[in-house]
């Protein structure tokens, strides 16, 4: 079973260096109008998934543990640090068997679809999606709101290729070869966050972060700050920016029209003395 997960897992990673690495800007979708309140939202924050290896010159890809270990524990002192400065109370919670290790393994699955095939900035478009964001993990998630009876949970994944020197050295051969129409890479990288509703599975938020090597603490940290901002979270640059769009929106909005036949005034009230 672990096999299978790992050769899963790499399957992963490999598509999203393709389907994803090309972004070099974040991109965020909302599925609904609404906004979390921080003092009362119930959010879990599942430990992070990663999956980061080296390139070797032979162009396999050789799982690092160290690596992976190391943006975990990054990326869950970041969660913890970054949402307490913004006076929200999450908590975090470790897979404690096999349905949640599969729980974590179908959100990579939905993240990395949802932000390939959502037709806003789409690498591949599906004409299911054109117009809307509707992408759900459905009743597989209803054991976790069973035990945690949280409102919404955090799925964090994150994947990195990073090229090795010997590798680095046959891509400059090819490049020279091709007189310059292969460009090298050092590898691709991302960190993906999902928010989902517990009480019907459905995706509401979901963000990436290609641009730091989680690796490192510091760039954990931007990384995380990034992506908590753009949450649809009261207290957060993106919650204060929605409800002030909301508030410029029900004040240009045009008086409700008078139903056909509706008196102008109502009737004046009968005094006690009558007519």
């Amino acid at each position: 079973m672990m096999r299978m997960e790992w050769v899963f897992r790499g399957l992963m990673a490999a598509c999203g260096a393709l389907l994803l690495s090309a972004c070099t800007t974040t991109n965020d979708y909302s599925a609904r109008d609404f906004l979390i309140p921080k003092e009362n939202a119930k959010i879990i924050i599942l430990e992070p998934t990663a999956d980061h290896a080296l390139i070797t010159a032979g162009g396999v890809r050789e799982v690092r543990a160290d690596w992976t270990e190391t943006v975990k524990s990054n990326l869950t002192e970041s969660l913890k640090s970054e949402f307490k400065k913004r006076g929200v109370d999450v908590s975090m919670q470790k897979p404690e068997d096999e349905i949640d290790g599969q729980l974590l393994i179908l959100s990579e699955t939905v993240m990395v679809n949802a932000l390939t095939y959502t037709a806003s900035g789409a690498v591949v478009g599906l004409p299911t999606k054109k117009d809307k964001f509707d992408w759900t993990m459905g009743t597989a998630i209803k054991p976790l709101k069973e035990v945690t009876d949280a409102d919404y949970a955090m799925f964090v994944y994150s994947y990195g290729n990073y090229a090795s020197a010997g590798n680095i050295g046959i891509q400059l051969v090819f490049m020279v070869l091709s007189q310059g129409q292969y460009i090298p890479t050092g590898g691709a990288k991302n960190t993906l966050v999902s928010l989902v509703d517990l009480n019907d599975g459905d995706l509401v938020w979901i963000d990436q972060q290609p641009n730091r090597d989680v690796r490192d603490p510091a760039d954990a940290t931007l990384a995380v700050s990034d992506l908590i901002d753009r949450i649809p979270l009261e207290g957060t640059k993106t919650g204060d920016a929605y409800v002030k769009a909301r508030k410029a929106k029900d004040m240009a909005a045009p008086p409700k029209a008078k139903p056909s036949g509706a008196p102008d005034a109502a009737p004046p009230a009968p005094n006690e003395a009558g007519s």
